[in-house]
């Protein structure tokens, strides 16, 4: 046994407190911390981007340039993104119909489509292959 154990005025192990976050209720993979310099970091983690880890610093936390608010649009813009997650085979013939149209933009096919009506589009009417 260590002497230590023996010693009945040893300090009582004391826990640790939790700090406070910056930010509360935060998702999974967001965290905000504060810098020595006054400044805020926010971190999207690769838990919640589902790729590579976000990092911006702010000088305030509020406002519409603040840490808060560009959390919260983060926050929208990868929820949106979620909701219409493409399946690898969607994702494959999305990449494989951009490399086709080359330099011409996407609203001007789709455009172009509509407006050629039914009758007009022959082979490429709206028809499960």
């Amino acid at each position: 046994m260590s002497h230590a154990s023996k010693n009945p005025k040893a300090a009582p192990k004391v826990k640790a407190k939790k700090r406070r976050a910056v930010i509360a209720d935060l998702p999974p993979g967001i965290s905000v911390c504060r810098l020595g310099n006054g400044y805020f970091r926010a971190r999207l983690g690769k838990k919640f981007t589902e790729g590579d880890a976000d990092v911006k610093d702010f000088a305030k936390l509020e406002g519409d340039d603040g840490c808060r608010k560009w959390i919260d649009d983060q926050i929208r813009d990868h929820s949106a993104i979620r909701a219409m997650k493409l399946t690898p085979e969607q994702l494959a013939q999305a990449k494989a119909a951009f490399l086709k149209l080359g330099d011409i933009p996407l609203g001007v096919v789709v455009d172009f489509y509509f407006e050629s009506g039914p009758g007009n589009r022959g082979s490429y009417g709206l028809k499960k292959r």
